[in-house]
């Protein structure tokens, strides 16, 4: 027999830990990282409209050098601005690259021009520049407080001007003259001969006008129904011939009579003849 004898107990010693160090090395790693993205992002947003900029230019130097240039200026609608006006409006000379071109710039500033009522303006490749334009109507020249205006057909006014050179239109008088002149003109289209005589209106109130024919003849219109007044006045026109000199005022603001004033002149005339006056 024998025994197993009992082993000896190792005595282990135990070694003091390591002390592990707070101070990561990736903390700055991450922080000069989001500086360094933080100041790419604040660098591209201060200098996107200088890139941008530089972009479009070398873009537009690259059509040009390919040949889209500017040749030409076709206008079409225009009676009353001058070409170079024009042109000195939309601020382009020949050879301009024509990318460089702003069209709805150029529009703008036409329409803001006096004669100018619309304006289409477009590039048209490869060389021209294409305009139409639709120009304000001067109808009438409106007379109030002394001073002579040129209206359109819309009842605004047309500045920069010089009424002298547009006396052949009718003549407008009064505050609200202007405003209500383009219904009366519209009405005044249906009868050309009536109108060739017409020397002024004047505005009374609402759509109530009095006219003066010949320089000479005063019409009282009613404020409704114009154009049948209009048509009732060339009838009498064609019978009794306004100009003889006869008439002095009619007036047509009633409904169910009309009323002839004699010259004093005609009155003497028929009043010898034993005719009534």
């Amino acid at each position: 027999m024998f025994k197993i004898g009992h082993k000896k107990k190792r005595k282990v010693r135990r070694q003091p830990a390591r002390r592990t160090s707070s101070w990561n090395w990736q903390y700055p790693l991450y922080g000069m990282g989001c500086f360094v993205i933080f100041i790419t992002i604040l660098w591209t947003y201060l200098n996107w409209e200088p890139m941008l900029s530089s972009l479009q230019k070398w873009a537009v130097h690259q059509t040009q050098r390919a040949g889209f240039v500017l040749k030409d200026v076709v206008v079409v609608g225009r009676h009353r601005t001058s070409a170079d006006e024009i042109l000195e409006i939309i601020q382009v000379e020949y050879s301009d690259p024509l990318y460089a071109f702003d069209a709805q710039e150029a529009k703008e500033h036409l329409e803001k021009t006096p004669w100018v009522e619309s304006a289409h303006v477009q590039r048209r490749l490869p060389n021209s520049i294409f305009i139409h334009l639709e120009e304000t109507k001067p109808v009438a020249l409106w007379q109030y407080q002394g001073k002579h205006t040129l209206i359109d057909t819309k009842g605004n006014i047309i500045e920069e001007q010089d009424p002298r050179q547009f006396s052949d239109l009718i003549h407008v008088v009064g505050k609200g003259a202007a405003s209500h002149a383009p219904a009366l003109i519209r009405s005044l289209d249906d009868f050309p001969a009536l109108r060739k005589r017409i020397t002024a209106v004047i505005h009374q109130h609402g759509e109530r006008w009095d006219m003066r024919i010949d320089d000479k003849i005063d019409i009282k219109l009613p404020e409704d129904g114009l154009a049948s007044s209009l048509q009732k006045l060339q009838e009498l026109d064609e019978e009794y011939d306004f100009s003889q000199g006869e008439i002095m005022t009619i007036d047509m603001r009633f409904p169910d009579k009309l009323i002839l004033r004699l010259t004093p002149e005609a009155i003497k005339r028929r009043q010898m003849s034993g005719r009534d006056a």
